[in-house]
């Protein structure tokens, strides 16, 4: 499967891989607040399936991100 392309149907292999980020989230005991945060700097919802390389991406982004933004 190539990536970018949509309309390509999922291999079994990929559906497998595959699960909800809320899922993910209770799996590894993430917060509600830092499922919320992840969810809105992703782009994501909660219902989203997506691997696990992809979610830990996404959370490692979330806790390295920098807080603040002042000037």
């Amino acid at each position: 499967m190539s990536k970018g392309r949509k309309d390509e149907p999922l291999s079994s292999s990929d559906r497998v891989a595959l699960q909800q980020v809320a899922e993910l989230a209770a799996i590894h005991g993430l917060k509600p607040w830092e499922l919320a945060g992840m969810l809105r700097a992703e782009s994501w919802t909660d219902d989203k399936s997506v691997t696990k390389a992809e979610f830990d991406a996404a959370v490692t982004r979330l806790r390295e991100r920098r807080v603040g933004g002042g000037r």
